[in-house]
């Protein structure tokens, strides 16, 4: 059984550049206790070893009396930022820089009259940081569909959750068209995470099944996942190897493998090992 990896897997440059972040402050904040509201990213594996590191994660900043507080990748509210403040908490910020140019441009719009509509899910932290850089005025949509309710629409800024699909953005844009005065568009998807979902949909037209690793909370790996699906082919999501099913692999003779953003280098290692035990025990 012959594996075939994707040619970008692992943490994307965001994720890395958050875990190194935590994990540096950890180390050098001995003296004083670093918190998170809420895990750096959706994964466990990660969120385990930033938990050893000695960072407390909370979902609550009220709870947090004193010490440093690192925002995550995913970013967060305005508000946030103000009761750090107000608490007189240490913040280090280790927002993606992706979403936080998104935050931006949510806001600029806003200040200059613009309603502004988010491309993504409502529920996910990131989109939930973008409403707030509007003063939580912006609106949600999951879809083209959505727009179809909207109404008196005059000068409309559309930006996009960046880890959502390509073809969903162009999509929305579209049905906003025709009812807006005006529209701006604005790409913010990542281009990395496009990127990935590109390479998943080629990958899956060349082998038998694809294996796609990463947290079942992660936006961009479930978009994957659905990317593979779309194609036909046999697709499984797991979060680590213990997870593999040997029946999977019956009668199949090439494996292809993409992974999340925030999937770590050590777990596809553990995948990849294991698929090549049970490859040999098909031979």
């Amino acid at each position: 059984m012959k594996i075939v990896l994707a040619k970008h897997i692992g943490f994307c440059g965001g994720v890395n550049r958050a875990m190194e972040t935590a994990l540096k402050t950890a180390k050098n904040s001995s003296s004083e206790q670093v918190y998170m509201l809420g895990h750096i990213v959706h994964n466990k594996d990660v969120v385990e070893k930033i938990s050893k590191a000695g960072v407390i994660v909370t979902d609550n900043i009220k709870k947090i009396k004193t010490g440093i507080l690192i925002i995550r990748s995913h970013g967060a509210t305005p508000e946030i930022f103000e009761k750090a403040k107000t608490q007189k908490l240490k913040v280090v910020d280790a927002t993606c820089p992706i979403v936080a140019k998104a935050q931006n441009i949510a806001k600029r719009l806003k200040d200059e009259g613009y309603q502004v509509i988010v491309l993504g899910d409502r529920n996910h932290d990131e989109v939930k940081g973008i409403v707030g850089a509007t003063k939580n005025t912006a609106i949600v949509v999951s879809k083209p569909k959505e727009v179809q309710s909207l109404k008196n629409l005059n000068k409309v800024g559309l930006i996009v959750q960046t880890t959502q699909n390509i073809k969903n953005f162009i999509n929305t844009a579209s049905a906003l068209l025709p009812i807006s005065s005006e529209l701006r568009i604005y790409n913010t998807l990542c281009k990395i995470v496009d990127l990935r979902q590109k390479e998943a949909d080629l990958l899956a037209k060349k082998v038998d099944l694809v294996l796609v690793i990463g947290s079942f909370k992660s936006a961009n790996t479930k978009q994957l996942t659905t990317i593979s699906k779309n194609t036909g082919v046999k697709t499984h999501q797991i979060e680590r190897a213990s997870q593999l099913k040997k029946h999977w692999f019956n009668a199949i003779k090439k494996v292809g493998v993409v992974t999340g953003t925030s999937t770590p280098e050590w777990v596809i290692k553990d995948v990849v090992s294991e698929l090549t035990k049970i490859g040999k025990g098909l031979e």
